[in-house]
């Protein structure tokens, strides 16, 4: 499971194959980025990929706020509980189109395979 990386102590960096997606925590916007842009994010700014994020949102401005605040006040701007009575957990997957095709091809047991 690849473990991601902070970027400006705020978004979650998942990289793969030298492409990434950033993860908001708190607002749960997402963007993808191909190598290129990887590259030079790496760059010191302003670079073209730091101005494109920054028209998306990401922004290395402004305090690190405590993400679960963050979150309650972005559940509460929703209209949605910020205290559910259960929690599962939340879980980023990234997959390709074939990992995901044979993911739902798996063969239905037959009801009489059991007999």
């Amino acid at each position: 499971m690849a473990v991601p990386r902070m970027l400006w102590g705020k978004y979650f960096q998942y990289e793969r194959d030298g492409e990434a997606v950033l993860l908001d925590p708190v607002t749960l916007d997402s963007v993808f980025i191909d190598s290129g842009e990887v590259h030079d994010l790496a760059g010191v700014p302003p670079t073209a990929t730091h101005e494109a994020l920054a028209g998306l949102g990401f922004t290395p401005e402004g305090p690190v706020a405590d993400r679960r605040e963050a979150l309650r006040d972005r559940l509460r701007l929703l209209g949605l509980d910020a205290a559910p009575c259960r929690i599962s957990g939340l879980r980023v997957v990234l997959t390709d189109r074939c990992n995901m095709a044979s993911a739902t091809s798996w063969p239905t047991p037959s009801p009489n395979a059991m007999t």
